[in-house]
């Protein structure tokens, strides 16, 4: 295992300049939410392109985040579903929310 470094949006410069073709896992605390489309599209397009057939992704988001989410729905606001989002770049999405992190999380486990 070789940990790497790097502002996400730029993997695929990162990863294409040490000669890596594809990587094992990814684990990453990005707040997506409250980034522009464009930046997270870099950043899920690099990383479900780099992931190799086997590999997986780990995403955490914080249980209050979804609870945002809740209330911007009943706001009449558009809300910010990661899932969703994660689902449009990998083929297997699941989570699973862990109360005894603090705060509690969901963890999405992203799957080509």
């Amino acid at each position: 295992m070789v940990p790497i470094l790097g502002a996400a949006e730029n993997l695929e410069t990162i990863l294409r300049r040490r000669g890596v073709t594809g990587v094992d896992a990814i684990v990453s605390s990005l707040g997506l939410s409250t980034m522009d489309e464009d930046r997270r599209h870099r950043i899920l397009s690099s990383a479900a392109k780099y992931l190799g057939s086997h590999g997986v992704l780990s995403q955490f988001q914080y249980l209050h985040a979804n609870s945002a989410a809740k209330l911007a729905s009943r706001l009449g606001l558009r809300p910010f579903r990661e899932e969703t989002l994660l689902c449009r770049y990998f083929s297997r999405v699941s989570h699973e929310r862990v109360f005894l992190n603090m705060p509690p999380a969901i963890v999405f486990t992203c799957k080509p």
